[in-house]
C-alpha cells in the first residue's frame, strides 16, 4: 500500500501525498520559515506543537528536520554542542506535547538522548533562575488591582485553616491576567512549591508556564458530561500525587468550561485530599472573560448555554 508508481514510500502518509489524497506540507513549511524570521526559538517550538496537534501534518518528522536549526538555536547558543542542543530541543517539544496528552512518538519524532539531558542539569538551573528574575521584575510592576489579587491568593495558599479558598479574576483581554498568573506561579515555584496551571483549550494553556488542558490534568471524559461523570485518574497514580502536592490551581478561560466540569473536578479533589471542602480545600484561582465566549452547547438555545455556564453552578 506504500507503493505508488513503483516507488515504495516510507510512510502511508507519504504514499497518500504521492497519490494526491493528502496535501503536502509546503504551506506548513512556509509558515515555519516565516515564523523563524521574526519569532524566538521558544515561540517557534510552540508553533510546531500547535501544527502537530491541529494541522494534520503529512510528515511531521520532515517538518521538524526542515526547521531544526531554528528550533534549537537558543539551546545551541548556550550549550555550544549540536547533539546536546538537539536533545534539549526535542525534550522541550516533548514537554509541550505532554501538556496535551501526546508524545514525540505519536508524531514519529525521535526521543531525546537522556544522557545528554542529564549532563545539562546546570543549564536547567540557570534557565530557572533567569525565569524567576524575569517574573520578580514583573511582580514589582503589578498595578494595584493585580497586586491585591496576588496578595489575597498568596495569603490563602499559606492559610492552613480548613476553609474554602476559591477566587475568580474577571477582566477583558489585555488587562494583565496572564501576567498575574505568571507572578503567582513563579513566586510559588521559587519557594519550592508546585502549581497546576490549566485552561479549557490547548492554545490558552500554552500561554501559561507549564500549562495543560483541564481534560488532561484532571482526567475528564470527552463528550457530554452529566452529574455522574467521573475522572479517569486513579488515587495512587502520579497524576493524583501531583494534584495532591499542588499549592495552587490556576484555571484560565474558566467561562468556556461547562459547570459540570467543576462538579467532576470538585469530586476528584475531594477524594484525593480526603476533604469535604470545595475542591478538597485547594486554593483555586479561576479567571477569564465572560465577554468573550461561553460554553459550547451542541444545538443549544441561548438559555441552555447560559444555564451551562459556571455562573449557574452551585460552587
Amino acid at each position: 500500500m506504500r507503493t505508488v508508481d513503483g516507488v515504495v514510500y516510507p510512510t502511508y502518509a507519504a504514499a497518500a501525498v504521492a497519490l494526491g489524497l493528502l496535501e503536502d506540507d509546503q504551506a506548513l513549511l512556509a509558515c515555519m520559515t516565516e515564523s523563524a524570521a521574526v519569532d524566538t526559538p521558544a515561540q517557534l517550538r510552540y508553533l510546531l506543537v500547535t501544527i502537530l496537534l491541529y494541522c494534520e501534518a503529512a510528515d511531521p518528522l520532515a517538518l521538524y528536520m526542515a526547521s531544526e536549526e531554528d528550533l534549537r538555536q537558543d539551546f545551541f547558543h548556550s550549550l555550544r554542542d549540536e547533539d546536546r542542543a538537539r536533545a534539549a530541543c526535542l525534550d522541550a517539544i516533548g514537554w509541550l506535547l505532554r501538556g496535551h496528552g501526546k508524545t514525540l512518538a505519536d508524531y514519529g519524532l525521535p526521543n531525546p538522548d537522556v544522557a545528554l539531558l542529564e549532563e545539562d542539569a546546570g543549564g536547567d538551573v540557570y534557565a530557572f533562575v533567569d525565569a524567576v528574575v524575569r517574573w520578580t521584575l514583573q511582580l514589582d510592576n503589578l498595578n494595584d488591582e493585580q497586586r491585591a489579587v496576588y496578595d489575597r491568593v498568596m495569603a490563602a495558599v499559606d492559610d492552613n485553616r480548613d476553609v474554602p479558598k476559591m477566587f475568580y479574576v474577571d477582566g477583558p483581554g489585555g488587562t494583565g491576567k496572564t501576567t498575574l498568573y505568571g507572578c503567582l506561579i513563579w513566586s510559588l515555584r521559587n519557594m519550592g512549591r508546585s502549581v497546576l496551571s490549566v485552561a479549557f483549550t490547548g492554545i490558552a494553556a500554552t500561554l501559561m508556564d507549564g500549562g495543560m488542558t483541564v481534560h488532561s490534568t484532571f482526567g475528564l471524559p470527552f463528550g457530554t458530561l452529566n452529574e455522574d461523570s467521573t475522572s479517569s485518574i486513579a488515587m495512587q497514580s502520579l497524576r493524583a500525587h501531583r494534584i495532591r502536592e499542588a499549592a495552587l490551581i490556576v484555571w484560565d478561560e474558566a467561562p468556556m468550561s461547562p459547570g459540570l466540569q467543576l462538579t467532576v473536578v470538585d469530586r476528584l479533589l475531594k477524594d484525593i485530599m480526603q476533604s469535604e471542602l470545595p475542591f478538597g480545600g485547594k486554593t483555586v484561582l479561576f479567571a477569564g472573560d465572560f465577554r468573550q465566549i461561553l460554553p459550547v452547547v451542541r444545538r443549544g438555545t441561548r438559555a441552555a448555554i447560559v444555564a451551562a455556564s459556571i455562573r449557574h453552578h452551585h460552587l
